[in-house]
């Protein structure tokens, strides 16, 4: 077995626009590169809580030969700005400039890693800049914005139970329309970035530049899936993207869930060209549908404790270089 390579990490605070930004590189000590990840962080509190699994997950990719980029946007982490000032415009802008940078080094961007609503600005950047990158991975996406900032202000109305004053999404608002900072679990919000969050939409960002793409979340039920999942399909079937999905169960650890679905290229004979892996690829279920220009790969079955691994070495393959 071969030992680990060395790894180094360095921060460092770059001039950008208002201020500076912190970008956090992990690379191999030897710097023999096999390509550069980048990663685009989540919102707020969880951003936070999953700092700590990027920064892991940045270790394991440089020690596969791969430079990983996190950087902190404006207004979050060690980055200039406050909360309050931030916006989204700002955030594509600082991502869009973290890729001009890597690509000033003499390195290529070859993946793309959104964490939760990090995900729609990966994929708003990526159709954008058009990096041409070879993989995207999401980890637990948000695909809608104004569901998932209506979940976020319900945390500022279930605190408010606690006291004499109960308030209401829509009191929260008004109340920013009216030019008011509205402060919901330590992060103060203004109308324009809640506005700007709610217009955006993960499906209709994904399509063919995106790469082979990635997208890994939890749900209840492994075999009812995820409607955010079923859409995502059906937009990259839509443009014959190659997709892959695996879903693991919130379910106890008495049992394992098992389930799949087909995710069929429009222009594949399904009489003559499904294939089905090998049952010694357990614990996934593999359905690959082929055409004559196009394939569509869907994994979407995963036990409570299963490792994600595929016994197809050309998978598993570009799962290590995903940093899966």
């Amino acid at each position: 077995m071969k030992p680990a390579r060395p790894v180094v990490q360095s921060g460092s605070l770059v001039a950008s626009g208002a201020g500076t930004r912190l970008r956090f590189v992990t690379e191999p000590a030897d710097r023999t590169l096999r390509g550069t990840v980048v990663f685009v962080h989540a919102f707020a509190e969880e951003m936070n809580k999953s700092r700590r699994m990027l920064a892991d997950l940045g270790v394991a990719l440089a020690k596969r030969g791969l430079i990983t980029v996190l950087p902190d946007l404006y207004g979050t982490g060690d980055s200039a700005g406050e909360f309050r000032e931030a916006d989204w415009d700002t955030w594509r802008a600082d991502i869009a400039t973290t890729l001009e940078w890597i690509r000033s080094q003499g390195w290529n961007v070859t993946a793309m890693h959104g964490t939760r609503l990090g995900c729609i600005l990966c994929a708003q950047v990526a159709r954008d800049v058009r990096p041409g990158h070879l993989r995207t991975v999401f980890w637990h996406p948000v695909t809608d914005g104004q569901r998932f900032m209506a979940q976020f202000l319900r945390l500022r109305v279930a605190a408010s139970v606690m006291t004499d004053r109960k308030e209401s999404v829509s009191e929260l608002k008004n109340r920013m329309q009216a030019g008011e900072l509205v402060e919901v679990a330590g992060y103060e919000l203004h109308a324009a970035l809640v506005a700007q969050i709610e217009a955006a939409r993960l499906d209709p960002l994904i399509d063919s530049g995106l790469g082979e793409l990635h997208w890994m979340e939890l749900v209840r039920d492994a075999a009812s899936g995820s409607s955010a999942s079923d859409a995502a399909v059906e937009a990259a079937r839509a443009q014959a993207a190659r997709l892959e999905i695996c879903v693991r169960s919130r379910r106890g650890t008495s049992h394992c869930d098992r389930a799949f679905r087909r995710a069929p290229c429009p222009h594949a004979r399904r009489d003559r060209r499904d294939r089905r892996a090998s049952p010694r690829d357990n614990p996934f279920l593999r359905l690959r549908e082929t055409s004559k220009a196009r394939e569509v790969v869907e994994i979407i079955m995963m036990s409570h404790n299963t490792p994600p691994r595929v016994g197809n070495e050309l998978a598993a393959g570009s799962r290590a270089e995903a940093g899966l």
